[in-house]
């Protein structure tokens, strides 16, 4: 649940007005800038809005809930009636019924019908899917564009991305043909953002590359997130949580336990018993305990 969070954690209004998540009694709702309760802590889970939208959770915990669609005033678009939450990208959200995976329209009707074991949000016009325990890639009608044969697989990116063929092969960069286009391999590889992938080497390090597998910040990290919003969240040692800039430079501190990506230039960091909004400064905005 930590990681959906700090990825999923911040949300802008129509009029401009950030909403964040908090949590009261195992409960989340949302707070405004100045820690005023916009949407009262009814929900088992929560993500973040996207697309006017935010994915809701309505039960004893996040793992029994039922999960539907709240606007910015906490009212249904759509009736808790999905098994897990998702995400609104591309106009469509990814969700879950009867154990399957697929993909519903702001009416809540199903444009993607329940096949898959598991799928990702569309991120320009492609998403992550896993059939019969392998990943591909489909198109907003619901077509493998890159079939299902991959124990692993990053996000499309300018027609590209990364595969892993099976649990003991390492990372390589394909087309949407499946053509390799880079001769480098990778013990991991994320998601590509800004051109730029993170990317573990032979010594577990990471460090980011480009879409031919070149090193653009050499590998000296023990853990990072992709770029959002110009910085990503990188591990300094097996230890503490910072972020750097394209160049590499850390910009805000290695502090945090925990890092999660900016997002209308917010970025939610867990620290000791805490979580804390934060701004590109690293200035606190808001803080609440776990």
């Amino acid at each position: 649940m930590i990681i959906l969070c700090l990825c999923c954690a911040v949300t802008l209004h129509a009029q401009e007005q950030q909403l964040f998540w908090f949590i009261t009694n195992h409960k989340m709702g949302f707070k405004d800038k100045q820690g005023n309760t916009v949407i009262r802590p009814a929900y088992a889970y929560t993500e973040s809005f996207s697309e006017g939208l935010a994915c809701a959770g309505i039960g004893v915990n996040m793992e029994n809930a039922l999960y539907g669609f709240i606007d910015e005033k906490g009212e249904w678009i759509i009736k808790p009636q999905f098994n897990s939450p998702g995400t609104f990208s591309d106009g469509l959200a990814n969700e879950m019924s009867n154990g399957y995976w697929g993909y519903i329209d702001k009416t809540g009707s199903w444009v993607i019908q329940p096949r898959f074991h598991l799928c990702y949000p569309f991120v320009n016009g492609y998403a992550e899917v896993n059939k019969n325990n392998k990943w591909g890639i489909i198109d907003k009608k619901g077509s493998f564009v890159v079939q299902p044969a991959y124990y692993d697989i990053t996000n499309v990116y300018n027609g590209i991305l990364a595969v892993k063929s099976d649990l003991k092969s390492k990372w390589e960069l394909i087309d949407l043909k499946g053509k390799k286009v880079s001769v480098h391999t990778f013990t991991k590889v994320k998601d590509f953002n800004a051109g730029m992938a993170p990317a573990r080497d032979d010594s577990d390090n990471y460090g980011f590359i480009n879409v031919k597998g070149e090193w653009l910040i050499k590998p000296k990290f023990t853990g990072a997130e992709p770029f959002s919003e110009g910085l990503a969240a990188v591990e300094i040692d097996n230890d503490n949580w910072g972020f750097i800039d394209k160049a590499g430079k850390l910009v805000i501190p290695a502090t945090f336990s925990a890092a999660g990506r900016f997002k209308n230039g917010v970025a939610l960091v867990e620290l000791a018993t805490e979580y804390i909004y934060i701004n590109k400064k690293g200035e606190e905005i808001l803080r609440f305990s776990k």
